[in-house]
């Protein structure tokens, strides 16, 4: 639900459901699930895309050191999360270190996924 009022930029609506959605995943299974790192990437894009860099850049932080300790560098939805990053960093304005991020996922995806 927290996606689709995203998608239709009822944020003040989205935000709630995008906390309440994280909150019971890290509650039920833990911080380090494959699932909640799905909404922790799913927070921090919605974040990202509200413009609240700043706690999208603390959660992409936290899902990607995560993600790379339980499923690897190459995983696809490590490779998301770096793209995530990436796409962060590019509407902060740090267009070079965005380059490498991009770049990398594209990397992985390419090994990866073919």
């Amino acid at each position: 639900m927290a996606l689709i009022l995203s998608d239709m930029k009822n944020n003040e609506e989205a935000l709630p459901l995008f906390k309440e959605v994280l909150t019971v995943k890290r509650e039920s299974l833990g911080n380090r699930h494959p699932h909640t790192l799905l909404s922790i990437n799913d927070m921090a894009k919605f974040l990202c895309d509200t413009g609240k860099y700043s706690e999208s850049h603390r959660l992409y932080d936290e899902v990607l050191v995560t993600s790379r300790e339980i499923l690897g560098d190459r995983h696809p939805h490590a490779l998301l999360y770096l793209n995530g990053m990436a796409r962060l960093l590019h509407k902060e304005g740090n267009l070079e270190e965005s380059r490498v991020l991009f770049e990398k996922a594209f990397a992985g995806r390419r090994e990866v996924l073919g």
